[in-house]
């Protein structure tokens, strides 16, 4: 028994400093590679390719120094014209480097090749043809920062302009989002562990709207878990609220059913569904729920199938109407008929 114990003891010790080792290794690698990337915002190639085989040697799982280094072969491809896509992608060198970098996933090929492609453009450009207008979305000052570290800006015209920070290509901290003239219009809030994001919602007085916090999965796939309402949004009329608490309210928590009662402060207004799915709103007062005439955007088209009050068809909204804009076609009738029999099971069980 105790020369198992001992077994077990000089095992976990071995393994513990494997992955000390490891750590070691990607954390060396990683530092190599950051070096890289900003002799490559730099354009000094030489430089950047010597940094970034300096991090494959330490690490040749750094998929980012072999992404590095298939931006460099893609800007020292000659070829200029409509066609570089093409061309690069027939490129043996650079088609070798970019499988590298995607880990080996011949699936995860193009996405990786789609985002380095305005990379390349842009450097392979003359200094005066070069316009950060190229980049959509990440901007320029957004990929140096996914690959270097740090803080950005960015500003778009006067539109929208957003301060964020990423480490170890995460986005971290509070990341901050201006609309027209400056104004303030949310703050997401990244966590420095866990997946919880939060995000702010603001008037442009400077004033909280509501909160939502939201579980990001490594997949890239989130839930909502939960919102908290400061102001009430008026359904379908933008920009307009109504005060409900300086603390807050929640509206909605996955983890705890929320249940509007007389607790429930004024102004928070409910959406409701009938037994045949149609949308109606009520309003909070002294703890009392009360008819609301809500309504949609402008223009925007709601199917009613089934209803005891309206005809059946597409109807339109304007001005905070209901307005009758077509009648079903024959797979919206189908569709009615199927929501027909399944309520007339539900109500005959």
């Amino acid at each position: 028994m105790k020369q198992l114990i001992i077994i077990y003891f000089v095992f976990f010790l071995a393994l513990n400093s494997f992955s000390q080792e490891l750590d070691k290794r990607y954390n060396k690698s990683h530092k190599k590679e950051i070096k890289g990337w900003e002799y490559l915002f730099e354009e000094d190639y030489k430089n950047a390719t010597k940094y970034f085989e300096k991090a494959i040697k330490i690490d040749t799982t750094n998929n980012y120094a072999y992404l590095g280094l298939a931006i460099i072969q893609g800007i020292k491809i000659d070829e200029r014209d409509e066609l570089m896509n093409l061309m690069i992608m027939n490129n043996d060198d650079f088609i070798d480097l970019m499988l590298k970098a995607a880990g080996g996933e011949e699936s995860s090929l193009r996405g990786y090749v789609f985002f380095i492609i305005p990379i390349i453009e842009y450097y392979k450009k003359s200094e005066h043809e070069r316009s950060e207008k190229d980049f959509f979305e990440p901007s320029l000052a957004e990929i140096k920062a996914i690959f270097i570290g740090g803080e950005f800006t960015e500003n778009n015209e006067g539109i929208r302009t957003v301060k964020g920070q990423y480490k170890n290509k995460e986005r971290i901290g509070k990341w901050k989002y201006y609309g027209y003239k400056g104004h303030l219009t949310k703050i997401v809030i990244y966590p420095d562990t866990g997946n919880y994001v939060t995000t702010q919602w603001y008037k442009k007085d400077g004033d909280i709207i509501k909160e939502d916090v939201d579980d990001h999965y490594e997949s890239g796939i989130s839930s909502h878990v939960k919102t908290i309402v400061y102001w009430q949004e008026i359904p379908g009329k933008t920009g307009e609220y109504l005060f409900v608490s300086k603390e807050g309210y929640c509206i909605y928590d996955i983890n705890n059913y929320v249940r509007f009662d007389e607790n429930t402060p004024d102004n928070i207004i409910e959406t409701k569904f009938d037994k045949y799915y149609n949308r109606s709103w009520v309003i909070w007062k002294n703890g009392k729920p009360e008819p609301y005439k809500g309504c949609w955007y402008d223009g925007s088209e709601e199917t009613i199938y089934l209803s005891d009050e309206q005809k059946p068809g597409v109807y339109k909204w304007d001005n905070c109407e209901l307005v009758f804009f077509r009648e079903l076609n024959q797979a919206e009738k189908e569709l009615a008929e199927e929501k027909k029999k399944r309520i007339e099971m539900y109500e005959n069980k």
